[in-house]
């Protein structure tokens, strides 16, 4: 049993290095996010293999903790094929122990998610804004909830057994992890503003709306270089274009071609060299890189 509870400890410290990977960027985290440590004292749970649970959701630190207390009161029984099963398939087992499988779930994700109903949910934890579902279903079934995902407006890209569906602010990517066993990720965006300090040179597109993590930062450390990006939902490859050609006409010795704008602009009493690059056009949404610097 001893050598059986320090393989699951093993497990169960794989499974968490997996859901610390649903953490929003800094830059991403709405006010409200549970923040790192929030759980109640694990300082008194399972001390054996308690692994670092900070930077994990508050309700996935209860969960793991209440699930550590069975197991260490041995409350538990592990599958009778533990021994052959892979370090994954054992993760994959410890997850539906400590956060749970059974309905689909619906009040965490986006409203206009459709519903998988033609699936086995293995387990499911995370914040609103990122989640993760493991559940279980034959390939018939996961290309049909691909349709259903392009019926509800999202526009779907697939490749095989896999997809990634976007609309607005949301991004669902389904990972085919073996013959039967799916890994959807539900990562969703809120409105964003154009970034501060921003030179007036380059301005944003018109009647777009921007979603968050935009950024503008000095990366010389002394003012005279800096990188900066900005994402835009609502719009396609055509109009991203159109508005870096618009924006050449803009700047002194502007250019234009292969998804890149060059230039040059005067602003506070300098000459800056200026590049704009579209860096992804895909489901509707259009991902920007800024880089200018002090051209003389």
């Amino acid at each position: 049993m001893m050598r059986k509870m320090i393989a699951l400890a093993a497990s169960l410290l794989l499974l968490t290095g997996l859901l610390a990977g649903c953490d929003s960027p800094p830059q991403n985290n709405p006010a409200g996010t549970p923040t790192p440590g929030g759980g109640r004292d694990t300082t008194s749970s399972a001390p054996d293999i308690m692994p670092d649970l900070n930077g994990l959701p508050e309700d996935v630190q209860n969960a793991i903790n209440d699930s550590l207390d069975k197991v260490n009161a041995g409350d538990f029984t592990l599958p009778e094929n533990w021994d052959s099963m892979t370090t994954e398939e054992q993760a994959d087992w410890a997850m539906s122990l400590f956060l749970g499988g059974g309905a689909w779930p619906e009040d965490s994700l986006p409203a206009d998610m459709p519903v998988f109903n033609d699936c086995t949910v293995v387990a499911a934890g995370g914040a609103p804004e990122d989640f993760i579902i493991k559940a279980e279903a034959d390939g018939s079934a996961a290309e049909a909830y691909f349709s259903e995902l392009e019926a509800a407006g999202y526009e779907v890209t697939r490749s095989g057994d896999e997809c990634t569906a976007v609309k607005g602010g949301v991004t669902i990517e389904i990972v085919k992890q073996s013959d039967v066993l799916y890994q959807i990720s539900v990562r969703v965006m809120g409105a964003g503003e154009w970034p501060a300090g921003m030179p007036d040179f380059i301005t944003p597109p018109e009647g777009k709306q921007l979603l968050e993590g935009a950024f503008y930062d000095d990366n010389s450390g002394d003012g005279t270089m800096f990188y900066g990006g900005f994402t835009v939902d609502g719009m396609t490859e055509a109009e991203a274009e159109a508005y870096l050609s618009e924006l050449a006409t803009t700047l002194t010795d502007g250019a234009y071609g292969g998804w890149e704008l060059y230039g040059t602009a005067e602003s506070d009493g300098k000459l800056w060299g200026v590049q704009l690059s579209i860096y992804e056009a895909e489901g509707g949404r259009v991902q920007f890189i800024v880089n200018v610097w002090v051209s003389e």
